[in-house]
């Protein structure tokens, strides 16, 4: 995928015909779409009506990009992205766009950031083609000011009133059971996650799965390009809703240990007894002839990786 440097989006903004108060004409839905920047004060944002350029999805993230760090005069608001702050690269990949910061984003205040983060999240996931972003900082993965992994984010990991979620933001130490190098057993990973409380400790949980594991031995079960179209939880069974590339699977992995990933990773919570996993919104009597999902299905400790096996593996690595 192509990698798209900052400067050039002066380019891109040339064939802008943005005006304030205007409708965007091609939007996810019909609904007035914005551009937010930060209040004077830097305690809340702003959303500043705007209409969005034609063109390519990645022409108006281009474009948003640029007048989020356009200085804002004659306003009682300012440019999201501090002077200081650069954009290295960015891309636009499986419906997450990536952006790549220089190692200044870490110099601006925790609440600054976290205003920053909402802003330009909930900017650019009305782009058509947008359901989520993820920042990278200095070549590494964003992390919070107490250090946790900040992963993928979409409108709903932030409230509407931002300035509320300052005070709301919350931890958790999560287990997660991601594919042995072999792809026979699982092998769990912990992990603390940093998130807020809008949004549910089972969507981290997927969140966290499709973001694969930390740890170069494991593997991921799910395959590039899947994406969460929703989890919910009711009566402690999770309804997990997975986009139909979840069915694109690498053949060397065990169809159970794909299926328990999910289930054992989702049923550490105390909230979930059984999982209930749909693709594109319809159940699989049997996931590849091999394990039925068309009921809610509960944990299976039976594919835990032993002591020993974990060893072996890490040594053959």
């Amino acid at each position: 995928m192509k990698k798209h440097k900052i400067i050039m989006l002066a380019f891109v903004l040339a064939l802008s015909v943005c005006t304030v108060g205007c409708k965007k004409t091609d939007s996810k839905n019909d609904n007035q779409t914005y551009i937010e920047f930060i209040s004077a004060d830097e305690t809340s944002t702003v959303k500043v009506p705007y209409q969005f350029v034609s063109g390519s999805p990645e022409q108006q993230i281009a474009d948003l990009l640029l007048k989020l760090h356009t200085e804002q005069t004659g306003t009682d608001y300012k440019r999201t992205l501090p002077a200081d702050v650069e954009i290295v690269n960015w891309e636009l990949k499986d419906n997450i766009c990536y952006i790549a910061f220089d190692s200044d984003y870490y110099s601006m205040s925790r609440t600054r950031e976290v205003l920053v983060r909402a802003a330009i999240v909930r900017t650019l996931v009305q782009v058509e083609g947008v359901d989520s972003v993820q920042f990278t900082v200095g070549g590494g993965t964003l992390l919070d000011s107490s250090s946790n992994v900040v992963g993928l984010m979409s409108a709903n990991t932030f409230l509407e009133n931002i300035g509320d979620e300052i005070a709301t933001l919350e931890e958790k130490r999560l287990t997660l059971y991601f594919a042995s190098a072999d792809g026979q057993v699982l092998v769990p990973e912990t992990r603390k996650v940093y998130y807020d409380s809008n949004t549910s400790l089972e969507r981290i949980v997927v969140d966290n799965l499709l973001l694969g594991p930390d740890d170069a031995d494991s593997r991921s079960v799910m395959p590039q390009g899947t994406r969460v179209i929703d989890v919910t939880t009711n009566a402690g069974v999770c309804y997990v809703n997975l986009s139909v590339e979840f069915l694109n699977q690498n053949y060397d992995l065990s169809e159970q240990v794909i299926v328990y990933s999910i289930v054992d990773s989702l049923t550490e919570l105390d909230s979930v007894q059984k999982v209930q996993i749909y693709v594109n919104g319809e159940t699989k009597t049997v996931y590849r002839d091999s394990v039925n999902i068309s009921s809610p299905v509960e944990r299976n400790n039976t594919y835990f990786a032993t002591p020993e096996e974990e060893e072996v593996t890490s040594l053959q690595e």
